[in-house]
């Protein structure tokens, strides 16, 4: 009997780990995707008296890297500027600028997403270059670029990423997805009972995996059941931060592949070196891991909690019963409880707050069994 109490502790502690783990997962499969959209944001060390050149913060983060725009007069066919681009941003940085506003900056898109080479040359406006570096854009057209990384571009289509709006409408979701299991396992811990099925439709109410019955049935819940409700909803973590980050993968991998195509052409632009961001690249692949372990801890407690010993399904254990009682201070009764132990009508204690067919009624129940006394006409 001491053994098999011991068993049962084991085994309720193991399914509470299960849980926290599966809330820090989920707190890291969602924290991250955050992280990647607002890197790139703001400026670091960008006072005026500061010492040392300004940065991009979270700038290791980037989407995607490039190097362009000041050649390096040291070193031919190599540059001084490097670009990253970020969700929400295009930024450079520039640590041996002459000046310490030019060490770095931000880019806000022109047209509400990244636009080659219009922002361009809203860089080297920020770096105050001669406008003829880009003398042969529009409007002008005529005029030849003075600077070569321009000129290159002048006989290349426009780059016109994708539309932000996608990015921010997935990580709303993302984030509104989050919300709602964490007020939905408050629920579960606190007031079970406002999960009640509240669908209409009797087709929907076979579907629906929110629990059915009274307050104090639905309070009665066992562990499995709850964990089973959990599998409706821990599943959209992960698909939903690998949409995510999928959408800023893609995004990435557009621009570099229209810079390699750009310097395959045999221009002489020098090395500009395009590349997504290996830091981005690892941390999509652990938010998207992150979700899945998640959903695997949930999983693992709910073929824990199935896993019931022989003597458990035998029902020759009460030693073990008083045990739990006295180490938990107090025992929870589960609907799989017999009647002779709770008291309850047997309608109670069949589960009918799962997605089955409503519980009969005592009525209905009693009409439909059949008479056992003799016929009346007898």
């Amino acid at each position: 009997m001491a053994d098999q109490a011991a068993t049962r502790r084991g085994r309720d502690a193991l399914k509470q780990a299960l849980l926290v783990g599966a809330y820090l997962l989920g707190i890291v499969a969602t924290a991250i995707p955050v992280l990647l959209i607002f890197a790139g944001s703001w400026l670091v060390n960008d006072e005026k008296d500061a010492s040392g050149p300004i940065r991009l913060a979270l700038s290791k983060l980037s989407i995607a890297s490039f190097d362009g725009i000041i050649p390096d007069p040291n070193n031919k066919g190599t540059y001084l500027l490097t670009m990253h681009l970020f969700p929400r941003a295009l930024g450079w940085e520039y640590p041996s600028a002459p000046s310490h506003g030019q060490t770095a900056g931000i880019v806000n898109p022109t047209r509400g997403t990244l636009y080659l080479p219009t922002d361009f040359v809203t860089i080297g406006k920020a770096l105050d270059l001669d406008p003829s570096a880009w003398g042969c854009f529009p409007p002008v057209w005529t005029d030849p670029c003075e600077n070569p990384f321009f000129a290159a571009f002048r006989r290349q289509f426009p780059y016109e990423g994708t539309p932000d709006a996608w990015t921010v409408f997935l990580l709303s979701a993302l984030v509104t997805c989050a919300a709602a299991i964490a007020a939905v396992e408050l629920a579960i811990a606190f007031r079970p009972s406002l999960l009640r099925c509240q669908c209409y439709f009797a087709a929907l109410k076979r579907v629906c995996p929110c629990p059915r019955g009274t307050r104090h049935e639905i309070e009665r819940l066992n562990a499995a059941f709850w964990d089973r409700y959990r599998l409706w909803m821990w599943p959209v973590v992960p698909v939903m931060t690998a949409l995510t980050c999928l959408n800023l993968a893609v995004r990435g991998w557009m621009l570099v592949a229209w810079l390699d195509r750009w310097t395959a052409q045999g221009d002489d632009v020098g090395h500009v070196r395009p590349r997504l961001g290996a830091a981005f690249v690892a941390l999509s692949w652990t938010a998207t891991a992150a979700g899945l372990g998640a959903v695997l801890c949930v999983l693992a407690r709910l073929l824990l909690a199935q896993r019931t010993s022989w003597i458990d399904q035998q029902g020759a254990a009460p030693g073990l019963e008083d045990a739990e009682t006295e180490a938990h201070g107090q025992r929870h009764v589960g609907l799989e409880e017999p009647a002779a132990r709770t008291g309850l009508p047997d309608a109670q204690l069949k589960g009918y707050s799962d997605a089955d067919p409503d519980a009969p009624l005592p009525g209905r129940a009693a009409e439909a069994e059949p008479s056992k006394g003799p016929p009346r006409n007898a």
